[in-house]
């Protein structure tokens, strides 16, 4: 996107920065805000999936990473903070409306959710963004700020990804009206979340007790 989840993090920290996004005038963007910072284009759910989910090494093979970034993704001692926004986009299934979203999840993600039996969830994007961090980050010292509906957290249909998935340590984090958002319906809200998690603390969510902040 734009940075908006970088926007207050001091200029001294630019050089640590790494900021990804889709389209190329967002590259632009934030090359311009975020001086010092590595900006480049990708698309998260496709681009180099394959060096991630095999076990070539990273350098092994054609990629769109920068190569700093690839370094620093092998150096054991780095601390990662990660910070996401992801699309709530979900493909319907036939015979439902919103024939534009058919597709919207036919990435190279959702064919290894779907090898692993989870499901439907693999149509949604946001939890195809979460299989690649899990699998991306194994074994690092990595915190994942998260904004995102809940339902991860305790939708039936998710119940697969918690199982086999999503079983973090929850640091903490708010909730807020979905209202907030320009574009929203005012008229039907819903709760957004902002959590933080521990990726390398493994703990199935229903052994956690989970209490956040209401704004």
């Amino acid at each position: 996107g734009t940075g908006n989840l970088e926007w207050f993090l001091p200029a001294d920290a630019y050089p640590s920065i790494y900021l990804s996004t889709l389209h190329q005038e967002d590259v632009q963007h934030c090359q311009r805000v975020f001086p010092g910072a590595t900006v480049f284009q990708y698309d998260y759910l496709n681009d180099d999936v394959d060096s991630v989910f095999d076990d070539q090494s990273l350098f092994d093979q054609v990629r769109k990473k920068p190569d700093n970034l690839l370094r620093d993704l092998l150096n054991p001692d780095i601390k990662w903070i990660i910070f996401i926004n992801p699309p709530f986009a979900t493909a319907q299934k036939a015979g439902y409306s919103g024939a534009s979203k058919k597709s919207v999840s036919e990435t190279k993600i959702r064919p290894l959710m779907h090898q692993q039996g989870l499901g439907e969830v693999s149509r949604e994007l946001f939890a195809q963004f979460l299989f690649r961090i899990r699998q991306e980050f194994a074994g690092k010292e990595a915190h994942l700020g998260l904004f995102s509906t809940l339902k991860y957290v305790n939708a039936n249909n998710d119940q697969k990804f918690r199982d086999q998935v999503f079983q973090f340590g929850f640091e903490g984090g708010f909730v807020f009206s979905s209202a907030n958002f320009s574009g929203t319906q005012a008229a039907n809200p819903f709760p957004v979340g902002f959590l933080v998690w521990d990726l390398r603390r493994r703990k199935p969510l229903e052994n956690q007790k989970m209490e956040v902040t209401v704004l």
